[in-house]
């Protein structure tokens, strides 16, 4: 059974969330209280699993709450706000999932299944996420998804679904099969975020996903490009190389 608690200072939305949380036969809503304080307090004296945490708490924000967790107190976090410019902000602390409100049984689901498959059997902690309070799908490198901020907008991607990603100028682009997503973000920082199995750089202007090489074409004494899948030729750096061939057991 996966010991869960309610954090929010919405009374409405906590009795509409737990309404739906009873449909759950392996999970059980121990407590729902709106102080921040009494929570905190809550957390040191009772084994916690999962915890729904509201953007408002009486006494001091969601984020502020965060910021005041420590271990051992860390269990799974879905944090709720009102405002999807939230989500971002959330991730940065590691939760296990963005619910925007007024919350939908599908979302409530589709969280709910992401944070068993982050906890054994009889809700305790899977041994790759004690210690950690998240879910690996957000969990650095191990995560399977992973939030992009475009011009406002949120988009939750899985990282094996991209293809490449090149520079262009200030931003960048990240290409999947139906989508090209045009990014403020540097070469570095978007790779420091993707898996380290998958992706690799092989030009300052391009970092590849591994999965989607076709062939390594030698082009001239040195020189070589990258064939993707899809047809689209780039040209590998001396500098990059050796960690493309690496990459590839060659």
């Amino acid at each position: 059974m996966i010991k869960t608690l309610i954090f929010d200072d919405d009374v409405a939305a906590t009795v509409h969330l737990t309404e739906l949380l009873a449909t759950f036969d392996d999970l059980e809503v121990a407590s729902a209280v709106q102080s921040g304080q009494t929570a905190l307090k809550m957390l040191r004296q009772k084994s916690v699993d999962l915890i729904f945490l509201g953007a408002e708490l009486s006494e001091m924000t969601g984020f502020d709450f965060l910021e005041k967790l420590e271990p051992p107190h860390l269990p799974l976090i879905i944090y709720m706000s009102t405002d999807e410019r939230d989500a971002l902000k959330a991730f940065e602390y590691r939760v296990s999932d963005f619910l925007l409100k007024p919350i939908a049984y599908e979302r409530i689901e589709k969280a709910v299944k992401h944070a068993k498959e982050s906890l054994g059997m009889g809700g305790e902690r899977s041994a790759h996420t004690a210690g950690y309070g998240i879910s690996p799908l957000f969990n650095g490198k191990e995560k399977e998804i992973m939030p992009i901020k475009v011009s406002g907008n949120i988009y939750f991607v899985e990282p094996k679904t991209i293809r490449y990603i090149t520079a262009a100028g200030y931003y960048i682009e990240i290409f999947m099969k139906d989508k090209k997503l045009r990014v403020r973000e540097t070469m570095e920082s978007i790779l420091e975020r993707l898996p380290d199995e998958d992706f690799v750089r092989i030009h300052r202007s391009h970092i590849i996903n591994a999965g989607f090489l076709d062939a390594i074409n030698t082009i001239g004494p040195g020189e070589a490009e990258a064939l993707m899948k899809d047809g689209k030729m780039f040209r590998i750096s001396k500098t990059y190389k050796t960690a493309l061939l690496k990459k590839m057991g060659l």
